[in-house]
Formats: C-alpha cells, structure tokens, sequence
C-alpha cells in the first residue's frame, strides 16, 4: 500500500474507451505455449491483486465489456454500470472458451444466468447486472465523468465512505422494464434448462421447451464447438463448488491456454474476431446493441468441429485441456 494511496480506479480511456473485448487472440494463436502461458498468467496476477487490493477499487464502465474485462469488474469492491454498459461472453459458438476471468462469480449468479451467458454468448444490460449482483451501481453514462471526479476529490477513501460517495454521486436510470430483448425477461426458462446437471441434459431441457426462445437458444447451443461447450460447463462446475475464487483463476488460465492450441478455435477463430468486432459496435443505447447481440445468436459459425457431439467427447480428452502441462 502506497503512502497517499487510498483507492483505485480502473476505467477505460482513449478511442476504445466504450469498447473492451478481452485479450488479443490474433497475436496468442501465432506464440508459443511459454508466451501464451505467460499471458493468461500475467492476467491472472493483475485479477488477483484487485481482489486482493488493500484499498478500495471501483470499476467504472459505460459500453461493450467482453472477456477479461469482465474479471476486472467482477473483482473490483465496487463497479458502477450505465444505461449503456453492455457485457457479452462470446465462446463456445467459436470453438473457445469465454475468457471472463469471473467464473467464480458468474457460477453464482441467480437463475442459472452464468451458465446461461458462457454457453450462449448472450447479453446482460447495465440495468440488469445491477439487478443481478455484477455490479453494485448504477447511474447514468452522462454522469460518470462527474462521478469519478467526485470520487477521486474524497478525503478519506475506505469502503465505507467511497460506498457513501458513490451513492450520493450516482443517478439511476430511468427504471427499465426487462422485455423480451432482455435475458431476464427469460430467467425462469433460464433457470429450469441451466440448472441442469449436465450438457445433454440442458439440451434435452431446451427441446422439451415449445416456444421461439427454446428453440433458438438450442439452435446456439447446437451450433457451438463439443469440446468448447464442455469445457465451458465443467469449468462453471468446478467454479461453483470452489471455495476460493483465485483457485479458479488459475484453473481459468490453463484452459485458455490450453485451447488456442485446438483445432476448434483453430477452425472458429475467424468467426470469433467477427463477433468480437459486431461488440465493438457503437450503438446508440444498450437495447439496441441488446437487439443486434439477439440477432446474433441466430447465426451459425461457418466452422467443421473436430468432435460432432458431445457424446465423441472421452474423459481423457477433456482431462488433457485441464492438465496444467498443455496450458
């Protein structure tokens, strides 16, 4: 702890400011395992010093957070969210994983929503990750310049009192009712298929479902990389009943790794740069940007999956991408 140090802030600053989507995958996918190992690695360390900061830190953000941005928010004391903050996990539809560095937490989302997201890629709006946990503010995106100055001019800066400050400083939003272009409008379908114990049993849930929402989300879900969606659901697993949440960090790290060497996110890194670039669109408000993501899901990559189902899919293979030695 530095002298005159009394809390951080991390925002995002300059032209990609409204626009975070994660690690650069084009540059990992050309390195070698020790520089790719030394990425994740270097993520890692960064989620764990803010969760472990002996100061307040307060994540500020108003747009597009995807991938490793997400961990940063999630590890944060506090994080303050706008009408226009948008998260978005896209993965397994691509032949990777999602990257969030929050499975921690997302595995302890209400209404099954974690796995919902990570399977899916589908979106949560400012208002609604306020609603659900992932973040503990909420104001109007014209305000957070004005809130972070507040903040910053505060004379003593424990918990307490930028949690004080930050109340004081926020604006909330026109309440939004959550409508159809919203995943909470759906939570309890959510809820009863994602709670399921296993992948073909979320499946098996989805199809006995008899409405449009049922039937796309299965779409996606049969669209999406075998061996991307297993180890995405298994990691959530583990997370869950983790009792540490750096342990799931480092779990998070190998398996990222790990998978740029595979041949799905080989055949689906294409199609995951152009979902990448549709999140970094500049929307005018969150429900459009909301709507565009919706429209999305209806999309099915272009890419030949090494494994055509899950049932192709042995214990020994998927203990390969967890071992710490191919990470």
């Amino acid at each position: 702890r530095r002298r005159g140090v009394t809390a951080l802030l991390l925002r995002a600053v300059g032209p990609a400011a409204n626009r975070l989507a994660g690690s650069d995958l084009e540059t990992l996918r050309h390195q070698s395992r020790p520089a790719r190992t030394k990425h994740f690695q270097s993520l890692t360390n960064l989620m764990r010093a803010v969760g472990e900061s002996r100061v307040p830190v307060v994540a500020a953000f108003s747009g597009v957070v995807s991938g490793c941005a997400l961990g940063l928010t999630s590890h944060a004391t506090f994080s303050v969210a706008t009408e226009r903050s948008v998260i978005s996990l896209p993965g397994p539809a691509h032949g990777y994983v999602p990257e969030s560095f929050s499975l921690y937490h997302l595995a302890r989302l209400p209404h099954a929503l974690g796995k919902y997201m990570a399977l899916t890629g589908a979106a949560l709006t400012g208002a609604e990750l306020r609603a659900v946990g992932l973040a503990t503010h909420l104001t109007e995106s014209q305000v957070l310049p004005n809130l972070i100055d507040n903040i910053s001019f505060q004379a003593s800066q424990n918990a307490v009192a930028l949690s004080n400050a930050l109340d004081d400083a926020c604006i909330p939003p026109k309440l939004e009712h959550f409508c159809e272009h919203h995943a909470l409008h759906f939570r309890s379908q959510i809820e009863d298929c994602f709670s399921q114990d296993g992948l073909v049993e979320v499946m098996s849930a989805l199809q006995r479902g008899n409405t449009p929402w049922h039937a796309q989300v299965l779409q996606v879900l049969r669209a999406s990389s075998p061996l991307a969606l297993q180890l995405t659901f298994g990691a959530l697993q583990r997370a869950a009943s983790a009792s540490c949440w750096s342990e799931c960090l480092r779990q998070e790290a190998q398996l990222c790794s790990a998978l740029i060497a595979s041949n799905d996110f080989k055949r689906g890194f294409n199609d995951l740069q152009v979902a990448k670039r549709a999140l970094r669109i500049e929307a005018h408000d969150a429900q459009e940007l909301n709507e565009d993501l919706e429209a999305d899901m209806q999309w099915e990559p272009n890419a030949e999956w090494e494994h055509s189902s899950l049932e192709r899919l042995t214990p020994e293979l998927l203990q390969y991408y967890l071992s710490p030695s191919n990470s």
